[in-house]
């Protein structure tokens, strides 16, 4: 602390008996809460635990009845709320990461039926131009037994007779 100031702000009318006091123990709290060597970066880490000691010991601008120990006492209540409110937060999030995973799981089951559910149809009935070898435009003819083995095909000259005379006759 001997490289280090702390100083107290004071008005004129305060009695410079009670700020002494009060630097005093203003001067004890800050190796308490540091509890290492004091230095800058050291105060500098703690320094949201200082101010929390600070206001414990300075109320809005008055100085509380308060000892070392109290203050411990106050702080170490802060931090206890504060380990509480994490706790209560990290239960939301685990329960939060349940639900997001049971609805993932959901999500998976639904596309694996949505998918057995389309292989299924796609046996069941082929679809125009979807690239299988039984679609529009393929060479391949699909027989009543849902294999490969077709009828002759009729020869082209044949298979158009019918629809040429249609046009000739308009």
């Amino acid at each position: 602390m001997e490289q280090l100031y702390l100083v107290l702000l004071t008005s004129r009318e305060s009695n410079i008996l009670q700020d002494l006091d009060t630097l005093k123990l203003l001067t004890i709290v800050v190796p308490e809460v540091v509890k290492n060597t004091i230095s800058e970066e050291t105060v500098l880490d703690s320094a949201f635990d200082l101010v929390f000691a600070f206001d414990e010991v300075i109320t809005f601008g008055y100085r509380e009845a308060v000892t070392l120990s109290q203050i411990k006492t106050y702080t170490e209540m802060d931090s206890h709320e504060e380990r509480l409110a994490q706790m209560i937060e990290q239960s939301k999030m685990n329960e939060a990461k349940e639900v997001a995973k049971k609805k993932q799981l959901e999500l998976a089951r639904q596309r694996a039926l949505l998918a057995k559910e389309e292989r299924l149809r796609s046996r069941m009935m082929p679809s125009v131009g979807d690239g299988s070898p039984t679609g529009f435009g393929s060479d391949a003819v699909v027989g009543p037994y849902g294999d490969d083995r077709s009828p002759p095909a009729a020869a082209p000259s044949d298979r158009f007779q019918g629809h040429a005379e249609a046009f000739r006759g308009r």
